[in-house]
């Protein structure tokens, strides 16, 4: 069997259809690469191994969609559940401007498909979904799947910001709303018809591919910080601007991937609606570190891997409030935190109102939920509240922009393709 070297640098999961930029921690992915035949793939990494490691090399996986649960936890839960066990690779990524996970699975969709046959191996199944929101996705995959002659079912889910939450697509997949559910039991335990289920991103699965192939010691050695010490996919988007999606070594700070692309500056939400609100006018955000879970005060955690770009902007009361308002719109309604309390939180920070009363109904919504969206609202709110001067410049000021324009990218399947080209 011929031996593969394992790919170099930070192009890993876009080896063969990226650019490394300068300064050797970016590269740049080309979206008008096709997608990687299976013959292509084959030589690029080498047949995947038989399974008979696999839970060892998933030991320093975590999760890619935003939550980054342990790889590893999860397949030993689902092991050790009564019943046979069902496989999702999730891809559905709602976040709006997000482009990283359908840029995978229309570029490199044997990765994704060597992660969740891998998953079946080891886990002694062959019920196999992907959840997409794109039907060029859907497309690529069926492609890749008919050429390695995998059993795989691949479903278009409608698009929504919910739909991405694990209980959700399992509801997606059962014909049902597409919203989280009330439920006391893990998914792992109880998911897809009452059977133990493995829900896992599908960059996760594909990262979880290279690691089996090439082993723990190479997937988490590179970059320069982070507890996890691998390549990561991230959208980056700027309003009227196409939408890039790089891969990226651990520990590179915002400057650098903003310089290296060349993004021009203002307010930035880095890892989506869940994630940090900075600006790059302040020096000490732009040289925070990049990483996927933040555990020092220099690093900024990409959680779902998405990051959007307000050119020129200022206010961050006002892009809070954008935030929140979006949330607030996508809200499934099932608890009280959510029907009542983001709205409220969304009118307060419109407002200004005092650190002290946003303070106060932050403390109202966090873990009260029926899922994370209010802990995502307060959070937001939380890092407004800290300033109080911003608070009262907003007040003055009387504005109400919008300036990350996130109902423009509102997630539908036309728009993406056209962002994308």
């Amino acid at each position: 069997m011929r031996v593969v070297a394992p790919p170099q640098g930070p192009a890993r999961l876009s080896a063969g259809w990226s650019r490394v930029l300068p300064g050797g921690h970016v590269a740049l992915t080309d979206p008008a690469a096709p997608p990687t035949s299976f013959e292509a793939h084959i030589e690029l990494f080498g047949p995947l191994p038989a399974p008979r490691a696999a839970l060892a090399s998933a030991s320093g996986i975590f999760g890619r969609g935003g939550a980054g649960f342990p790889l590893d936890r999860k397949l030993r839960t689902v092991q050790e559940a009564r019943g046979r066990a069902v496989v999702i690779a999730n891809g559905a990524e709602s976040e709006p401007g997000a482009l990283k996970d359908v840029t995978l699975m229309t570029h490199a969709p044997h990765l994704v498909l060597d992660g969740l046959e891998l998953a079946g191996a080891t886990l002694g199944t062959t019920d196999l979904f992907v959840v997409v929101e794109e039907p060029d996705a859907q497309r690529c995959l069926a492609t890749a799947a008919a050429e390695r002659g995998l059993e795989v079912e691949i479903v278009v889910v409608t698009p929504h910001y919910l739909v991405g939450q694990e209980t959700a697509a399992i509801s997606a997949l059962e014909g049902r709303r597409a919203v989280p559910r009330f439920q006391r039991r893990r998914v792992t335990e109880r998911g897809y018809r009452g059977r133990p289920t493995l829900v896992s991103n599908v960059e996760t699965l594909a990262q979880w591919a290279l690691c089996h192939r090439f082993g723990s010691t190479w997937h988490a050695n590179l970059g320069t910080r982070g507890s996890e010490r691998s390549s990561r996919l991230v959208s980056l988007h700027v309003p009227g601007t196409a939408t890039v999606v790089a891969e990226i070594a651990p520990g590179t700070t915002l400057r650098e991937l903003l310089d290296v692309v060349g993004a021009p500056r203002g307010l930035v939400l880095v890892g989506g609606c869940f994630g940090s609100l900075g600006a790059t006018f302040d020096p000490a955000f732009l040289d925070r570190h990049l990483v996927g879970r933040a555990t020092e005060p220099d690093e900024l955690a990409l959680g779902a891997g998405n990051i959007v770009v307000a050119p020129g902007a200022d206010c961050t009361v006002c892009a809070a409030t954008e935030v929140v308002a979006y949330l607030a719109s996508k809200r499934a309604q099932q608890c009280g935190p959510c029907t009542n309390g983001v709205p409220e939180l969304a009118q307060a920070l419109r407002r200004g109102d005092a650190s002290s009363s946003l303070l106060e109904l932050a403390g109202l919504l966090e873990r009260r939920g029926a899922c994370a969206l209010p802990d995502a609202a307060a959070q937001l709110a939380r890092s407004v509240a800290s300033c109080e001067t911003a608070l009262a410049r907003h007040r003055e000021r009387g504005c109400h922009s919008t300036p990350f324009g996130l109902s423009d990218l509102e997630v539908h399947h036309g728009s993406r393709k056209t962002d994308r080209h």
